[in-house]
């Protein structure tokens, strides 16, 4: 199992990772104690390490690793990771690990998180070269299921292999009741939708499934969309992107109620540059050689969740009361 290496180095790495559900529960195996183990992992991890990315500064003073780590064989299943250390002079190994996970249900942490929210880099408008973030996290399973999963497996373990001392939730849907109440709210006082239209969502959406709908609240929450027209909810004060009609045509098959990125074109820069070759084979990513581009958000991850609860509450909740710290910002 490719996690061994990375158990030594929880407490040393920062970290941007997709569709990480299962590592936390792997990460308790045992790590390896004889040399010749400790030469094969070290082996593992050197092959994942990022020698540069295209277009990268000149000047990048942290190390980063990136690749797959398979979680079923028979069923062809692995998860992709990226790992990005802190600066060596601000010793990472007296740093606690941060896992960063993106939603949707069905987006890429690779995308938001890392490219365009807490990552090192920011893809510049030619979607070929990198700049330094000053923001980037690395200087210095959030979401509530895998919180509370680690906090079961660490029960009754006297030293567990994961520390864990609290999460945090950024602009999350915690429940679907008061989320959409207050999305609505917000839509209408800035005059983004119409009367008409703020009074047809309250009446037929806020006890709906955030994910799916009935078809009364969703031609409401498409009415919304269309009345948005080139403006982006999430930045209602920035101009719009040149593209941005068609990223907002693109998301009204699929969720046309939220949008993925609140800094104009970067959604744009962004998918230029995670769809060069020489990228993805920096990132040690498509190694099988998908044939259809990579996406931002995948509409076939989105329709598969069918485990989605209405809130989240009770598991806040329970994780308060285990001592859990939770910090919820938006």
């Amino acid at each position: 199992m490719a996690w061994t290496w990375l158990e030594r180095r929880v407490q040393a790495l920062v970290g941007f990772i997709t569709l990480f559900l299962s590592f936390i529960v792997t990460a308790t195996t045992n790590t390896a104690h004889n040399h010749q183990h400790q030469h094969h992992h070290h082996k593992q991890q050197e092959s994942d390490r990022i020698i540069k990315l295209p277009g990268q500064p000149a000047k990048v003073s942290f190390s980063q690793y990136s690749g797959y780590v398979t979680v079923d064989k028979r069923a062809g299943r692995a998860l992709f990771y990226w790992l990005i250390e802190l600066p060596a002079n601000g010793k990472p190994t007296s740093k606690p690990l941060v896992l960063w996970l993106n939603g949707g249900p069905g987006c890429s942490s690779v995308a938001y998180g890392a490219s365009e929210e807490v990552g090192p880099f920011r893809v510049r408008p030619d979607g070929k070269t990198l700049a330094l973030s000053p923001y980037a996290w690395n200087k210095g399973h959030y979401i509530p299921e895998l919180s509370q999963v680690i906090v079961h497996h660490n029960k009754g373990i006297k030293d567990p292999i994961i520390n864990f001392k609290g999460f945090l939730l950024g602009n999350p849907l915690i429940d679907d009741y008061y989320d959409n109440i207050g999305t609505f709210e917000f839509w209408w006082n800035h005059g983004l939708i119409s009367d008409s239209t703020y009074e047809a969502l309250n009446e037929s959406c806020p006890y709906e499934s955030f994910l799916y709908p009935r078809n009364q609240c969703y031609e409401a929450l498409t009415r919304a969309y269309s009345q948005f027209g080139d403006i982006n909810p999430y930045a209602i004060y920035d101009g719009p992107c040149s593209e941005t009609g068609t990223l907002l045509h693109n998301l009204k098959t699929s969720l046309p109620w939220t949008f993925r990125g609140n800094d104009k074109c970067i959604v744009r820069y962004t998918k230029m540059y995670m769809n060069l070759k020489d990228v993805q084979r920096a990132l040690h990513a498509n190694v099988t050689q998908i044939p259809h581009p990579w996406m931002t958000c995948s509409d076939v991850i989105r329709g598969s969740w069918t485990d989605s609860p209405k809130s989240m509450l009770p598991i806040i909740k329970e994780l308060i009361a285990a001592g859990i710290r939770i910090w919820i910002f938006r």
